[in-house]
């Protein structure tokens, strides 16, 4: 009888996981939605400065009067870093807000449903939402890449190490989490 009971409650635990599995994981949707989209695929407008990169060669090769002083006219790695800071400030500061936009679409999308009376699906706007935050994530590491590769490439033209560099990655990937905890944090707030 405990046999029978054990293999009972197995399956109805094992059919409950699947039909959860199933409404967040592989039910389609149709999660279009114009106004996310724009949040989404909009381009992130960052650019690397290279007036800093250039003001500081043309300073010292000013106060140069000797050619053998061609390799103090290599930059720094904080000279670089500095130089970069400002794009990936303004990166910041953009994703943050697109960030905070699809927070307030979701929640607004949410309360809209709610106060219509409709039918409010956890598992859509997870997977609506969880989808559009992908594209997002994967449109900021885009552009995040590409100052990375400006840096690398600042890095090694100047004589220094590609990986003296993997510190501003790092700090990046920290910021992503710390953003993406945020981000379950007011999804549960919000619901």
């Amino acid at each position: 009888m405990r046999k029978w009971i054990g293999i009972i409650f197995f399956s109805i635990v094992l059919i409950g996981a699947g039909w959860v599995a199933y409404l967040f994981f592989l039910k389609d949707y149709d999660t279009a939605d114009q106004q996310v989209d724009e949040i989404v695929d909009s381009e992130f407008q960052v650019e690397v400065s290279e007036q800093q990169t250039k003001s500081s060669n043309d300073q010292q090769s000013q106060s140069s009067t000797n050619e053998d002083t061609s390799k103090d006219e290599n930059l720094s790695v904080s000279e670089i870093k500095q130089n970069h800071q400002p794009a990936i400030d303004k990166l910041e500061q953009q994703a943050q807000a697109k960030i905070d936009e699809l927070a307030q679409h979701a929640l607004a999308e949410y309360q809209k449903k709610k106060n219509n009376g409709e039918d409010v699906s956890y598992s859509y706007f997870y997977q609506k939402y969880k989808e559009a935050a992908n594209r997002l994530e994967s449109n900021m590491d885009s552009a995040f890449n590409n100052i990375y590769s400006s840096m690398q490439t600042k890095l090694a033209e100047n004589g220094h190490s590609k990986e003296a560099a993997s510190e501003v990655k790092e700090n990046y990937e920290q910021m992503k989490e710390q953003w993406k905890q945020e981000l379950k944090d007011q999804a549960m707030e919000g619901f």
